[in-house]
């Protein structure tokens, strides 16, 4: 899982070696809820994760249903070949995931990587649209 929000006491953390006498009387620890990209309340955080999770998995179940029938039709590949390929795109999306990910948010932001994932995933599904729609008109 990913933590969207943290908390951090803000009380302060005595030196060792320091004696109880050393650090004058504090306050009663106090959380402060440290910058959440998403939202400033933990509802909007765990809404906007839950809109971003399913326009994802639409994207994505979309994908997964128009891609096998239109590479069947239009290059004429096998089922073995279409598993292969959907086995190549999860590896392709592993690799990505597990190496560049988290270089793009920390260079971008969440909500920016967010943002360019989603958009990625949309103009795939537009290219494919946009294949089905002209490969008729190409072959005929």
């Amino acid at each position: 899982g990913v933590a969207l929000c943290t908390r951090e006491p803000t009380h302060a953390v005595r030196t060792k070696g320091a004696s109880a006498t050393d650090a004058s009387p504090s306050p009663p620890p106090e959380e402060k809820l440290i910058a959440c990209p998403l939202g400033r309340d933990l509802i909007t955080a765990i809404a906007t994760v839950c809109c971003v999770s399913s326009l994802y998995n639409c994207g994505s179940a979309t994908f997964s249903a128009f891609f096998g029938p239109l590479a069947q039709d239009l290059c004429g590949v096998g089922v073995q070949q279409i598993g292969f390929a959907h086995t190549l795109l999860a590896s392709v999306s592993f690799a990505t995931s597990t190496l560049f990910a988290a270089q793009a948010q920390r260079a971008l932001g969440t909500v920016f990587t967010c943002a360019l994932g989603l958009g990625i995933v949309a103009t795939s599904l537009l290219a494919m649209g946009a294949v089905a729609r002209l490969a008729p008109l190409a072959h005929g």
